[in-house]
């Protein structure tokens, strides 16, 4: 019947401006799920951010192969750094019911933080993808991609040395300085720049943009990113994944030769 009035359905097919938002928000329900079931797991649970700290050494490694040669593979190890390693318990469905602190609150920081995880992946291959194909070194972007990706990438070295539990104090200050950075330089993107003719997506760029700053709001708020899974027995507020990563710091080595 629809052939008959004229209508092809094999022209069906989204628009191309809804593209990538469609993408973007198939991509986070995805990153969504997996990190729920990957945190399902007792063992990844109660060690997220030694997982966490190998999903930044991944990235960091990334990082330095893209300075030398850019590539595809590159930019998935980028990828996965940026999703967390799967292991992020502000995405974790019963982390998130444990939390005591108020839904609209916790949710609020959950679909954020999702949208920067997310988000950020996007725009890695946003801005790698004309480098990448072009041949050139990754320091050819514009200034201010190149401030975000750079801000990006300390934030990472602050986090390696946090979870190593061997930074100093004003690394937390650094990090947030690193955040504001890069909130700066997307916003002269969408203001002096124009997104589309660089190859960006708005959509990604928005949610990494609200992600970020949601994460200085949780800074100043104090709003923790726990599994929030205690056992009173062995201690009363901390959970447990925090007590593992207390007693089992990886900077000790706790099976030393007995002279």
């Amino acid at each position: 019947m629809l052939s008959s009035v004229g209508f092809d359905i094999t022209s069906l097919h989204i628009p191309k401006e809804y593209q990538e938002p469609l993408d973007y928000f198939l991509c986070s329900l995805v990153v969504w799920a997996l990190t729920d079931t990957v945190m399902d797991i007792a063992w990844v649970r109660h060690r997220w951010r030694q997982t966490i700290l190998f999903s930044k050494i991944l990235g960091m490694t990334a990082a330095a192969l893209v300075s030398v040669w850019p590539s595809q593979g590159a930019v998935y190890a980028l990828c996965l750094c940026l999703f967390n390693g799967f292991a992020d318990p502000r995405l974790h469905l019963a982390s998130i019911k444990r939390n005591p602190a108020h839904p609209f609150v916790k949710w609020f920081f959950c679909i954020t933080l999702l949208a920067h995880h997310t988000g950020g992946s996007f725009l890695v291959k946003d801005m790698l993808q004309p480098v990448i194909l072009a041949g050139k070194p990754w320091s050819a972007m514009p200034l201010p991609m190149l401030v975000s990706c750079m801000s990006e990438i300390f934030a990472w070295f602050t986090d390696l040395k946090v979870l190593m539990r061997t930074a100093p104090k004003w690394f937390g200050w650094a990090h947030q300085i690193a955040v504001v950075l890069q909130l700066a330089a997307c916003l002269m993107l969408i203001i002096w720049y124009d997104p589309k003719k660089l190859g960006l997506g708005m959509a990604p760029l928005i949610g990494t943009m609200v992600g970020s700053a949601a994460w200085l709001l949780a800074g100043n708020i104090g709003f923790k990113n726990s599994t929030h899974e205690i056992l009173p027995e062995v201690d009363e507020k901390a959970s447990i994944a925090r007590v593992f990563h207390k007693e089992f710091p990886l900077t000790q080595e706790n099976n030393l030769l007995p002279f």
